[in-house]
């Protein structure tokens, strides 16, 4: 199972001096497995664009995106995602049914892909594009083994954690969710256990989650936790701030692997083999 970050920040894009070592692009990461030719990819922020790029040039056709949720930082990607605008292409989105939020089928059809924001419809796309909505819970067969689970977390409009399981290693992606001993706290620690890798939402440092209490987002100290109480084995810190610049950023790894050995910053352009 080989993990790849292509966006590593929250919020918003950003660059410029002292943000282009840790990298500015928005939530994507890619899973490759063994078996298995195209990748899995968990959302569609800024970061898809180059993988994207990458791709196409190695000629992937059959394309699965999974998508945590649809606030703009996860789904702006998509529109520059060139694979879609291949008309050889084929792509099928995983996203679950939440109560009084509309599908990812319809956002794209009437909200992003459309007037006044973007100049071509979602009809239009020359790609093949298949949609599948589950339930919170529910075991979602991707074929070749690779069998995906998910978890509600505490998000404003709701986020979704998934772990995905391919023969002997697992992967957890848990971003934009506020940890807190009141919510779910006991089911996630589980959901979690002692996967090979977690990437756990780490916007904010211990102090300035003090002022974003009800934001839906978790500091280093509390993704560290988590990895204790589940005895995951590495935990990727990721969605960081895009206010932090790359200095801070790496004092924080520094302190959340001086509590957990196995914490690492997650660096867009990086990947890790599990």
């Amino acid at each position: 199972m080989q993990i790849n970050f292509w966006g590593v920040r929250g919020s918003y894009p950003c660059w410029g001096a002292g943000k282009d070592t840790i990298g500015g692009q928005t939530s994507c990461v890619s899973v490759t497995l063994s078996d298995r030719h195209s990748p899995i990819i968990f959302d569609m922020g800024s970061g898809i664009v180059d993988l994207g790029r990458d791709l196409l040039a190695e000629s992937v056709k059959d394309i699965t995106i999974v998508v945590s949720h649809f606030h703009l930082d996860h789904v702006m990607g998509l529109l520059f995602f060139k694979p879609l605008w291949d008309k050889s292409t084929t792509i099928t989105f995983y996203a679950p049914k939440t109560p009084d939020v509309m599908t990812l089928e319809t956002l794209l059809r009437e909200k992003l892909f459309c007037a006044p924001l973007f100049p071509v419809p979602f009809d239009q796309i020359p790609a093949m594009c298949h949609f599948k909505t589950f339930n919170f819970g529910d075991e979602i067969d991707l074929g070749e083994e690779a069998v995906l689970n998910s978890l509600a977390l505490n998000h404003p409009g709701t986020a979704t954690g998934y772990r995905l399981n391919h023969q002997n290693k697992s992967f957890c992606y848990i971003t934009d969710h506020e940890h807190s001993v009141e919510y779910n706290d006991t089911d996630l620690i589980e959901f979690v256990k002692e996967t090979d890798l977690m990437l756990f939402d780490t916007m904010y440092t211990p102090h300035d989650m003090l002022s974003h209490k009800g934001w839906g987002h978790s500091s280093w100290q509390s993704a560290v936790e988590v990895a204790k109480k589940a005895c995951v084995k590495r935990l990727a810190l990721f969605h960081t701030s895009p206010d932090y610049e790359d200095e801070k950023l790496l004092e924080i790894e520094a302190l959340a692997h001086k509590e957990f050995s196995g914490a690492f910053l997650a660096r867009e352009g990086s990947g890790i083999e599990l």
